[in-house]
This record gives structure tokens, sequence and C-alpha cells, in this order.
């Protein structure tokens, strides 16, 4: 399994995208579209987890109403989560996958690019809603009523 680790840093280097590593934690850290991501193999339970960071926060008295807003996504999102440290407002988005012997090698640049593909789609169609709720520019009301829309289908 930690081929898969040494493969994925290979196709980081390959296409020269910067990022730093940690072999003991098998982490992979990579600036990415103005978010930080982060990509963990974690072999022992053999998951595959990639969270990306928001470059802002949100301030401690907007943080319920943030709270509120992130069980409304995470209700309606397929694959990834949205976190919140509830200590300094840091914002994530997380997505966890099982990989196991049978991870199919070749396509590591194809999954690559599906991480972050989810993560930038994701994050371009949540981030006016979430930068809305972290400054108290606009009510949860208001920001939910708006997000739905952007659900709603025809």
């Amino acid at each position: 399994m930690e081929k898969l680790f040494e493969q994925f840093c290979t196709f980081l280097k390959e296409k020269s995208i910067q990022f730093t590593q940690e072999e003991n934690t098998c982490s992979i850290y990579t600036p990415c579209n103005g978010f930080l991501l982060q990509l963990r193999f974690n072999f022992q339970h053999d998951i595959f987890e990639s969270y990306a960071n928001f470059p802002f926060y949100t301030k401690e008295e907007f943080r319920p109403e943030m709270a509120s807003f992130i069980l409304e996504l995470n209700y309606y999102s397929r694959f990834l989560t949205t976190e919140m440290d509830l200590r300094d407002g840091e914002l994530r988005l997380r997505y966890n996958i099982l990989i196991d012997k049978f991870f199919p090698l070749k396509k590591v640049e194809a999954f690559f690019d599906a991480v972050i593909g989810m993560h930038i789609g994701y994050a371009n169609k949540c981030v006016p809603f979430l930068l809305d709720l972290s400054q108290g520019r606009r009510p949860l009301k208001e920001v939910l009523s708006d997000y739905r829309k952007t659900l709603e289908i025809g």
C-alpha cells in the first residue's frame, strides 16, 4: 500500500506540482486553487483522506450559524463533508475512500484529478455562502434560501 503513496509523490513531481510530504504520516500537502490540499494515506485502516482547508476562518460570533449551515451542506453532499474547528473557526472539506490492495495503481492521475475536481467544484459552489456566514454579511435564513435554490433542478 505504501507504493500508492510513492506513486502519488512521483506523479506530483512529474507534473511539476509544488508539494511537501511527510513520510511518517504518509501525507502530502499542496496548494490548490487558493486552498491547502492535504492528501493522507492511512494504510493501517486502508483509508485515503483528503482535506481542503479554506483560506478564511469563521468569526466566533457567527460559528453557531455556520454550524447550522454546515449541517445543511453535509445533508445534501454525496461525497464531501464540510467541517469547522469550533476552537478557531477554521473551515475545511473532507473526502474519505477505502483503498485496498486492488486499488488500480495505473489510475493515480485520474484519481488525483477527480479528488481535486471534487474539492474545487464543491468549494466554488459553497464559498460565497460560507464567506457570507463567516463574516456575518447575511443572515442564516437568507443564505440557506439562496443555497437551496442552487439545488433546484430545472
